[in-house]
Protein backbone atom coordinates (compact mmCIF):
# COMPACT_ATOMS: atom_id res chain seq x y z
CA UNK A 1 0.00 0.00 0.00
CA UNK A 2 1.59 3.32 -1.26
CA UNK A 3 1.94 6.29 0.95
CA UNK A 4 0.37 9.55 -0.09
CA UNK A 5 2.74 12.46 -0.90
CA UNK A 6 2.31 15.01 1.77
CA UNK A 7 3.98 18.52 1.50
CA UNK A 8 6.79 19.33 3.84
CA UNK A 9 5.79 21.63 6.64
CA UNK A 10 6.77 25.33 6.14
CA UNK A 11 9.16 26.46 8.85
CA UNK A 12 7.91 29.27 10.86
CA UNK A 13 9.79 32.63 10.47
CA UNK A 14 11.46 33.82 13.59
CA UNK A 15 9.56 36.59 15.11
CA UNK A 16 11.49 39.89 15.43
CA UNK A 17 11.28 41.62 18.64
CA UNK A 18 10.76 45.36 18.95
CA UNK A 19 14.20 45.79 20.28
CA UNK A 20 15.76 44.17 17.22
CA UNK A 21 13.72 46.30 14.84
CA UNK A 22 14.74 49.40 16.68
CA UNK A 23 18.42 48.49 16.27
CA UNK A 24 18.02 47.89 12.50
CA UNK A 25 16.21 51.19 11.98
CA UNK A 26 18.82 53.03 13.97
CA UNK A 27 21.59 51.50 11.83
CA UNK A 28 19.76 52.56 8.62
CA UNK A 29 19.43 56.11 9.92
CA UNK A 30 23.10 56.17 10.75
CA UNK A 31 24.01 55.09 7.20
CA UNK A 32 21.61 57.57 5.66
CA UNK A 33 23.13 60.38 7.70
CA UNK A 34 26.54 59.89 6.03
CA UNK A 35 26.92 62.64 3.33
CA UNK A 36 28.25 62.23 -0.29
CA UNK A 37 27.56 58.52 -0.51
CA UNK A 38 27.15 58.91 -4.29
CA UNK A 39 30.91 59.37 -4.57
CA UNK A 40 31.28 55.64 -4.00
CA UNK A 41 29.49 55.05 -7.32
CA UNK A 42 32.51 56.53 -9.14
CA UNK A 43 35.03 53.68 -9.71
CA UNK A 44 37.88 56.17 -9.55
CA UNK A 45 36.80 57.25 -6.04
CA UNK A 46 35.68 53.97 -4.59
CA UNK A 47 38.56 52.36 -2.65
CA UNK A 48 37.31 48.89 -3.57
CA UNK A 49 37.56 49.55 -7.36
CA UNK A 50 40.37 52.12 -7.53
CA UNK A 51 43.15 49.59 -8.14
CA UNK A 52 41.25 47.92 -11.00
CA UNK A 53 40.34 51.33 -12.40
CA UNK A 54 43.99 52.40 -12.50
CA UNK A 55 45.00 49.12 -14.16
CA UNK A 56 42.39 49.39 -16.91
CA UNK A 57 43.09 53.09 -17.45
CA UNK A 58 46.81 52.42 -17.91
CA UNK A 59 46.05 49.64 -20.43
CA UNK A 60 43.70 51.88 -22.38
CA UNK A 61 46.16 54.79 -22.48
CA UNK A 62 48.94 52.51 -23.65
CA UNK A 63 46.79 51.14 -26.49
CA UNK A 64 45.72 54.65 -27.51
CA UNK A 65 49.36 55.71 -27.54
CA UNK A 66 50.29 52.78 -29.79
CA UNK A 67 47.43 53.52 -32.18
CA UNK A 68 48.30 57.23 -32.30
CA UNK A 69 51.91 56.32 -33.05
CA UNK A 70 50.84 54.08 -35.93
CA UNK A 71 48.56 56.82 -37.28
CA UNK A 72 51.36 59.37 -37.23
CA UNK A 73 53.69 56.93 -38.99
CA UNK A 74 51.11 56.37 -41.73
CA UNK A 75 50.61 60.11 -42.12
CA UNK A 76 54.35 60.67 -42.36
CA UNK A 77 54.70 57.91 -44.95
CA UNK A 78 51.83 59.35 -46.99
CA UNK A 79 53.35 62.84 -46.81
CA UNK A 80 56.72 61.53 -47.96
CA UNK A 81 55.04 59.63 -50.80
CA UNK A 82 53.17 62.71 -51.98
CA UNK A 83 56.24 64.91 -51.79
CA UNK A 84 58.29 62.34 -53.69
CA UNK A 85 55.61 62.02 -56.35
CA UNK A 86 55.31 65.79 -56.62
CA UNK A 87 59.10 66.10 -56.97
CA UNK A 88 59.08 63.51 -59.76
CA UNK A 89 56.21 65.32 -61.52
CA UNK A 90 58.03 68.65 -61.22
CA UNK A 91 61.18 67.03 -62.57
CA UNK A 92 59.32 65.61 -65.57
CA UNK A 93 57.60 68.94 -66.22
CA UNK A 94 60.90 70.82 -65.97
CA UNK A 95 62.52 68.35 -68.36
CA UNK A 96 59.63 68.74 -70.81
CA UNK A 97 59.80 72.52 -70.57
CA UNK A 98 63.53 72.45 -71.08
CA UNK A 99 63.15 70.15 -74.07
CA UNK A 100 60.56 72.44 -75.68
CA UNK A 101 62.25 75.69 -74.70
CA UNK A 102 62.86 77.79 -77.84
CA UNK A 103 66.44 78.62 -76.85
CA UNK A 104 67.31 74.94 -76.36
CA UNK A 105 65.55 74.12 -79.63
CA UNK A 106 67.81 76.59 -81.45
CA UNK A 107 70.89 75.04 -79.85
CA UNK A 108 69.81 71.45 -80.57
CA UNK A 109 68.77 72.16 -84.15
CA UNK A 110 72.04 73.96 -84.89
CA UNK A 111 74.07 71.08 -83.41
CA UNK A 112 72.03 68.36 -85.15
CA UNK A 113 72.10 70.19 -88.46
CA UNK A 114 75.90 70.25 -88.39
CA UNK A 115 76.17 66.56 -87.45
CA UNK A 116 73.56 65.24 -89.91
CA UNK A 117 74.86 67.54 -92.64
CA UNK A 118 78.35 66.09 -92.35
CA UNK A 119 77.06 62.50 -92.36
CA UNK A 120 74.84 63.07 -95.40
CA UNK A 121 77.56 64.86 -97.36
CA UNK A 122 80.02 62.07 -96.57
CA UNK A 123 77.54 59.47 -97.87
CA UNK A 124 76.90 61.54 -100.99
CA UNK A 125 80.64 61.79 -101.70
CA UNK A 126 81.16 58.06 -101.14
CA UNK A 127 78.35 57.18 -103.56
CA UNK A 128 79.68 59.66 -106.09
CA UNK A 129 82.98 57.70 -105.99
CA UNK A 130 81.05 54.53 -106.86
CA UNK A 131 79.34 56.32 -109.71
CA UNK A 132 82.73 57.63 -110.87
CA UNK A 133 84.06 54.07 -111.00
CA UNK A 134 81.21 53.18 -113.37
CA UNK A 135 82.04 56.14 -115.58
CA UNK A 136 85.70 55.09 -115.54
CA UNK A 137 84.71 51.59 -116.64
CA UNK A 138 82.78 53.12 -119.56
CA UNK A 139 85.86 55.13 -120.56
CA UNK A 140 88.02 51.98 -120.43
CA UNK A 141 85.52 50.18 -122.67
CA UNK A 142 85.88 53.02 -125.18
CA UNK A 143 89.69 52.83 -124.75
CA UNK A 144 89.84 56.36 -123.44
CA UNK A 145 92.50 57.90 -121.20
CA UNK A 146 92.71 56.66 -117.64
CA UNK A 147 91.06 58.87 -115.03
CA UNK A 148 88.76 60.68 -117.45
CA UNK A 149 85.74 58.89 -115.96
CA UNK A 150 86.47 60.25 -112.50
CA UNK A 151 86.79 63.76 -113.85
CA UNK A 152 83.54 63.37 -115.77
CA UNK A 153 81.76 62.25 -112.62
CA UNK A 154 82.95 65.40 -110.86
CA UNK A 155 81.28 67.43 -113.59
CA UNK A 156 78.08 65.36 -113.48
CA UNK A 157 77.07 64.00 -110.04
CA UNK A 158 79.40 66.44 -108.30
CA UNK A 159 77.72 69.34 -110.09
CA UNK A 160 74.21 68.13 -109.23
CA UNK A 161 75.17 67.58 -105.60
CA UNK A 162 76.79 71.00 -105.33
CA UNK A 163 73.76 72.75 -106.83
CA UNK A 164 71.43 70.95 -104.39
CA UNK A 165 73.59 71.91 -101.42
CA UNK A 166 73.83 75.52 -102.53
CA UNK A 167 70.07 75.69 -102.99
CA UNK A 168 69.70 74.50 -99.40
CA UNK A 169 72.06 77.21 -98.17
CA UNK A 170 70.00 79.85 -99.95
CA UNK A 171 66.78 78.45 -98.51
CA UNK A 172 68.27 78.45 -95.02
CA UNK A 173 69.27 82.11 -95.40
CA UNK A 174 65.72 82.95 -96.52
CA UNK A 175 66.93 84.38 -99.82
CA UNK A 176 64.41 85.01 -102.57
CA UNK A 177 65.43 83.38 -105.86
CA UNK A 178 64.02 84.48 -109.18
CA UNK A 179 61.98 81.93 -111.17
CA UNK A 180 64.54 81.89 -114.00
CA UNK A 181 67.28 81.03 -111.52
CA UNK A 182 65.16 78.25 -110.07
CA UNK A 183 64.65 76.75 -113.51
CA UNK A 184 68.40 76.92 -114.12
CA UNK A 185 69.00 75.15 -110.83
CA UNK A 186 66.61 72.38 -111.90
CA UNK A 187 68.42 71.92 -115.21
CA UNK A 188 71.82 71.81 -113.48
CA UNK A 189 70.52 69.11 -111.16
CA UNK A 190 68.55 66.88 -113.52
CA UNK A 191 70.64 66.97 -116.72
CA UNK A 192 74.07 65.99 -115.26
CA UNK A 193 72.37 63.37 -113.07
CA UNK A 194 70.68 61.73 -116.06
CA UNK A 195 73.97 61.62 -117.99
CA UNK A 196 75.74 60.13 -114.96
CA UNK A 197 73.02 57.50 -114.53
CA UNK A 198 73.19 56.44 -118.17
CA UNK A 199 77.00 56.35 -118.18
CA UNK A 200 77.24 54.44 -114.91
CA UNK A 201 74.61 51.94 -116.08
CA UNK A 202 76.54 51.24 -119.28
CA UNK A 203 79.92 51.05 -117.50
CA UNK A 204 79.02 49.05 -114.37
CA UNK A 205 75.39 48.09 -114.72
CA UNK A 206 72.55 48.99 -112.40
CA UNK A 207 74.91 49.27 -109.44
CA UNK A 208 76.64 52.25 -110.99
CA UNK A 209 73.27 53.89 -111.66
CA UNK A 210 72.26 53.24 -108.04
CA UNK A 211 75.45 54.93 -106.83
CA UNK A 212 74.75 57.98 -108.97
CA UNK A 213 71.10 58.24 -107.90
CA UNK A 214 72.02 57.61 -104.26
CA UNK A 215 74.58 60.41 -104.32
CA UNK A 216 71.98 62.84 -105.64
CA UNK A 217 69.38 61.66 -103.12
CA UNK A 218 71.75 62.18 -100.22
CA UNK A 219 72.43 65.65 -101.56
CA UNK A 220 68.66 66.24 -101.62
CA UNK A 221 68.50 65.03 -98.02
CA UNK A 222 71.16 67.58 -97.12
CA UNK A 223 68.92 70.21 -98.73
CA UNK A 224 65.94 69.09 -96.63
CA UNK A 225 68.03 69.09 -93.45
CA UNK A 226 69.22 72.62 -94.12
CA UNK A 227 65.76 74.01 -94.96
CA UNK A 228 63.80 72.28 -92.18
CA UNK A 229 66.42 73.11 -89.56
CA UNK A 230 66.40 76.71 -90.71
CA UNK A 231 62.61 76.84 -90.45
CA UNK A 232 62.65 75.35 -86.95
CA UNK A 233 65.36 77.76 -85.81
CA UNK A 234 63.45 80.71 -87.26
CA UNK A 235 60.25 79.71 -85.48
CA UNK A 236 62.09 79.30 -82.17
CA UNK A 237 63.77 82.70 -82.51
CA UNK A 238 60.37 84.25 -83.28
CA UNK A 239 58.99 82.72 -80.06
CA UNK A 240 61.96 84.07 -78.08
CA UNK A 241 61.48 87.57 -79.53
CA UNK A 242 57.75 87.49 -78.83
CA UNK A 243 58.35 86.40 -75.23
CA UNK A 244 60.92 89.15 -74.65
CA UNK A 245 58.61 91.76 -76.15
CA UNK A 246 55.74 90.55 -73.96
CA UNK A 247 57.91 90.93 -70.86
CA UNK A 248 59.17 94.35 -71.90
CA UNK A 249 55.77 95.74 -72.97
CA UNK A 250 53.82 97.36 -70.07
CA UNK A 251 50.33 96.03 -69.48
CA UNK A 252 47.85 98.86 -69.94
CA UNK A 253 44.08 98.88 -70.00
CA UNK A 254 42.56 99.87 -73.36
CA UNK A 255 41.17 103.38 -73.36
CA UNK A 256 37.56 103.84 -74.51
CA UNK A 257 37.15 105.12 -78.01
CA UNK A 258 36.33 108.79 -78.34
CA UNK A 259 33.02 109.85 -79.84
CA UNK A 260 32.92 112.30 -82.77
CA UNK A 261 31.79 115.11 -80.46
CA UNK A 262 34.60 114.68 -77.93
CA UNK A 263 37.50 117.14 -78.03
CA UNK A 264 40.92 115.77 -78.96
CA UNK A 265 42.65 114.25 -75.91
CA UNK A 266 46.06 115.39 -74.83
CA UNK A 267 49.22 113.29 -74.75
CA UNK A 268 48.53 111.30 -77.94
CA UNK A 269 48.98 112.17 -81.60
CA UNK A 270 48.44 110.31 -84.83
CA UNK A 271 51.03 109.63 -87.45
CA UNK A 272 50.16 112.83 -89.30
CA UNK A 273 50.68 114.94 -86.18
CA UNK A 274 46.99 115.43 -85.35
CA UNK A 275 45.71 114.53 -81.89
CA UNK A 276 44.64 110.93 -81.48
CA UNK A 277 41.18 110.01 -80.15
CA UNK A 278 42.42 107.43 -77.65
CA UNK A 279 44.47 108.26 -74.57
CA UNK A 280 44.83 107.47 -70.91
CA UNK A 281 42.33 108.06 -68.15
CA UNK A 282 44.09 111.31 -67.19
CA UNK A 283 43.48 112.76 -70.65
CA UNK A 284 39.87 111.58 -70.57
CA UNK A 285 39.46 113.28 -67.20
CA UNK A 286 40.65 116.61 -68.61
CA UNK A 287 38.43 116.21 -71.67
CA UNK A 288 35.36 115.38 -69.57
CA UNK A 289 36.11 118.36 -67.32
CA UNK A 290 36.34 120.75 -70.25
CA UNK A 291 33.14 119.37 -71.80
CA UNK A 292 31.19 119.56 -68.51
CA UNK A 293 32.56 123.05 -67.83
CA UNK A 294 31.33 124.31 -71.22
CA UNK A 295 27.94 122.63 -70.73
CA UNK A 296 27.44 124.09 -67.25
CA UNK A 297 28.66 127.63 -68.06
CA UNK A 298 25.16 129.08 -68.81
CA UNK A 299 23.73 127.32 -65.73
CA UNK A 300 26.37 128.92 -63.52
CA UNK A 301 25.36 132.38 -64.75
CA UNK A 302 21.68 131.76 -63.93
CA UNK A 303 21.84 129.75 -60.67
CA UNK A 304 24.24 130.51 -57.81
CA UNK A 305 26.22 127.57 -56.54
CA UNK A 306 25.30 126.18 -53.10
CA UNK A 307 27.78 126.67 -50.29
CA UNK A 308 30.40 123.97 -50.02
CA UNK A 309 30.76 121.66 -47.10
CA UNK A 310 34.10 121.53 -45.27
CA UNK A 311 35.05 118.39 -47.19
CA UNK A 312 34.03 119.92 -50.55
CA UNK A 313 35.64 123.36 -50.27
CA UNK A 314 37.40 124.48 -53.45
CA UNK A 315 40.85 124.40 -52.01
CA UNK A 316 42.46 123.68 -55.39
CA UNK A 317 40.29 123.89 -58.54
CA UNK A 318 41.25 121.66 -61.42
CA UNK A 319 43.47 123.21 -64.05
CA UNK A 320 44.01 122.19 -67.66
CA UNK A 321 47.30 120.43 -67.12
CA UNK A 322 48.85 117.92 -69.46
CA UNK A 323 48.63 114.31 -68.33
CA UNK A 324 51.90 112.82 -67.26
CA UNK A 325 53.29 110.00 -69.45
CA UNK A 326 52.52 106.54 -68.20
CA UNK A 327 49.70 107.79 -65.97
CA UNK A 328 47.40 105.03 -67.15
CA UNK A 329 49.86 102.48 -65.71
CA UNK A 330 49.37 103.75 -62.15
CA UNK A 331 47.31 101.97 -59.49
CA UNK A 332 46.70 98.70 -61.37
CA UNK A 333 45.21 97.20 -58.21
CA UNK A 334 42.21 99.59 -58.40
CA UNK A 335 39.32 99.25 -60.82
CA UNK A 336 36.40 101.27 -62.13
CA UNK A 337 35.36 104.56 -60.57
CA UNK A 338 37.75 104.18 -57.65
CA UNK A 339 40.72 104.04 -60.01
CA UNK A 340 39.45 107.06 -61.96
CA UNK A 341 39.13 109.02 -58.72
CA UNK A 342 42.64 108.04 -57.63
CA UNK A 343 44.10 108.98 -61.04
CA UNK A 344 42.35 112.36 -60.96
CA UNK A 345 43.70 113.01 -57.43
CA UNK A 346 47.16 111.94 -58.58
CA UNK A 347 46.98 114.34 -61.52
CA UNK A 348 45.58 117.39 -59.72
CA UNK A 349 46.89 116.94 -56.19
CA UNK A 350 45.41 115.87 -52.87
CA UNK A 351 43.98 119.36 -52.25
CA UNK A 352 41.46 119.01 -55.07
CA UNK A 353 37.84 119.34 -53.93
CA UNK A 354 35.12 116.73 -54.24
CA UNK A 355 33.14 119.05 -56.48
CA UNK A 356 36.01 119.35 -58.95
CA UNK A 357 36.56 115.59 -58.85
CA UNK A 358 32.87 115.01 -59.57
CA UNK A 359 33.15 117.22 -62.65
CA UNK A 360 36.35 115.53 -63.76
CA UNK A 361 35.21 111.93 -63.35
CA UNK A 362 31.59 112.49 -64.33
CA UNK A 363 30.09 111.16 -61.10
CA UNK A 364 28.01 112.65 -58.31
CA UNK A 365 29.64 114.31 -55.33
CA UNK A 366 28.25 111.64 -53.02
CA UNK A 367 29.91 108.96 -55.14
CA UNK A 368 33.21 110.85 -55.15
CA UNK A 369 33.02 111.35 -51.36
CA UNK A 370 32.33 107.64 -50.81
CA UNK A 371 35.21 106.43 -52.99
CA UNK A 372 37.62 109.06 -51.70
CA UNK A 373 36.92 108.16 -48.09
CA UNK A 374 37.29 104.45 -48.92
CA UNK A 375 40.67 105.14 -50.55
CA UNK A 376 41.73 107.13 -47.48
CA UNK A 377 40.74 104.25 -45.18
CA UNK A 378 42.81 101.86 -47.34
CA UNK A 379 45.92 104.00 -46.84
CA UNK A 380 45.99 106.01 -50.09
CA UNK A 381 47.06 109.67 -49.87
CA UNK A 382 43.87 111.36 -51.07
CA UNK A 383 43.69 114.21 -48.52
CA UNK A 384 46.32 116.69 -47.34
CA UNK A 385 48.39 115.63 -44.34
CA UNK A 386 46.66 118.15 -42.06
CA UNK A 387 43.15 117.29 -43.27
CA UNK A 388 40.69 115.67 -40.90
CA UNK A 389 37.99 113.52 -42.45
CA UNK A 390 34.68 115.01 -41.36
CA UNK A 391 31.42 113.16 -40.89
CA UNK A 392 30.11 114.31 -44.25
CA UNK A 393 33.29 112.97 -45.90
CA UNK A 394 32.60 109.56 -44.45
Amino acid sequence: MRKKNTPDPIPEAPTATAEQLQKVVQAAKTLAAIPDQKLLENPALNPATRARYDELTAARLQQELDLDHQRKLLLAQERVRRETEKAKIDQVIDAAREATDPAKTVLDMTRHQAVFGKVVLAASLALSVGSAMGMEALVQMAQGPTGVGYLAEIGLTGLSTTVIIWRGILARAGARVEPATLRLFAVLVVLPLMVSIVGSTIGSGPVGAACSVGSALFAGLAYLIATTASSAIGQSIAKIDAREQAHARPTTAPAPAATPGDPPLRGSVRGDGTPDGTAGIGDQTAAWLAEITRANEPRRQETPEPSATPGDSDRHPLADEAATPGEQELYPELEGTRREVMLAIHEHGVTVSNRALAKAVGRSRDTIRTHRTALWSEGYQVFPADHEVAADDQ
